[in-house]
């Protein structure tokens, strides 16, 4: 027997939330469309992920 986890699952069991809250939480992430949840593949997809990567080398240097 095979071991397959899914996303919901697998999101569950890191962060101790219920299933059925990561699941509403991914489905209310699609529905504002800050992600793409494909759940023949399990892949999440993030959408408009934006960083200042210039505060993260600065934070990395110690500057800030």
């Amino acid at each position: 027997m095979r071991n397959i986890r899914t996303i919901p699952r697998l999101i569950s069991l890191e962060t101790g939330y219920d299933k059925v809250l990561v699941d509403e939480l991914l489905k209310k992430f699609c529905d504002y469309k800050k992600i793409l949840y494909c759940e023949e593949t399990n892949e999440i997809m993030v959408l408009n992920l934006t960083y200042d990567f210039n505060l993260l080398e600065k934070q990395l240097l110690g500057l800030t």
